[in-house]
């Protein structure tokens, strides 16, 4: 079986920003409805980076759940600042006190844009 070459890693870096950056919007959009869709943002990191890299990458997958991770936060400061301070350091600083459920979409769109760049997909040898 011919293998294609390895492409850049610069290709999947690419294809997670743009990723990311084009499920702003439409994440942005769902949670302005009142639906947690934060996970979003995480999901086309992963697809669009494991795309454009062509082949599953650790070290991709570890910055792409990152770069999740912190989009996907400050879309929820974007959307709900806490009341004495708006400011997105007093957003982190006081991230405990978010409800469970928005937990859950960080976390979730985390793990999947880690998932999607590090786990083998069958046709994959």
């Amino acid at each position: 079986m011919n293998r294609p070459p390895d492409r850049p890693f610069y290709f999947g870096f690419t294809g997670c920003l743009i990723g990311a950056g084009l499920a702003w919007f439409p994440a942005l959009w769902i949670m302005h409805k009142g639906v947690l869709g934060a996970f979003l943002i995480g999901a086309a990191a992963g697809i669009l980076g494991r795309c454009a890299l062509g082949r599953r990458h650790g070290g991709l997958a570890y910055f792409s759940a990152g770069l999740a991770f912190a989009l996907a936060t400050i879309c929820h400061w974007h959307l709900a600042p806490f009341v004495p301070d708006e400011s997105l350091g007093y957003f982190i600083r006081h991230m405990s006190d978010l409800g469970w459920k928005t937990w859950v979409d960080l976390i979730f769109g985390s793990c999947l844009a880690y998932y999607i760049l590090s786990h083998r997909v069958p046709d994959e040898a």
